[in-house]
């Protein structure tokens, strides 16, 4: 499964390609911003018909933004970082409560990285196996690979 972490300045549209393709995206950003993102990406979907709202409300096509606690160490101590994430429930092909845990792995492996990247892509088999990671920076266009090897 790949889980896509953006930071910076988040592109709507990386947003919701990624939703559409892999029914989950993380926002490294405040939570304002990841709140702007989310309903620009919801109006989105609505627009294009593939998300709806009110009445018209189904189970199987809703978009959920949800916040993760990710314990990280930063200069040697234990720390609590808070992460935003949306579910795009039609395409993500997992379990609801297995989207927290690919979460935390996604960005734990983004931080591990340097947390710096801009987009940075996490591929995983399941929820207790990790691959490794290509990470590729929209700024300088160039794709590297961390990770166990």
């Amino acid at each position: 499964m790949r889980i896509i972490v953006l930071s910076g300045e988040i592109d709507v549209m990386d947003v919701e390609l990624a939703l559409l393709a892999d029914g989950i995206v993380v926002l490294e950003t405040t939570r304002v911003g990841a709140m702007n993102v989310d309903q620009k990406v919801r109006d989105r979907l609505q627009q294009a018909g593939k998300l709806h709202a009110g009445e018209d409300y189904e189970e199987e096509d809703a978009l959920l933004h949800l916040s993760i606690d990710v314990p990280l160490v930063l200069d040697g101590y234990p720390q609590v970082g808070w992460s935003d994430y949306l579910v795009y429930t039609k395409t993500f092909g997992s379990p609801i409560d297995a989207a927290k845990k690919y979460g935390i792995q996604a960005v734990a492996a983004w931080f591990s990285a340097g947390g710096i990247q801009d987009k940075f892509v996490y591929w995983t088999r399941g929820l207790d196996s990790v691959v490794p990671v290509a990470i590729r920076s929209i700024a300088n266009k160039e794709t590297r690979l961390y990770g166990r090897s």
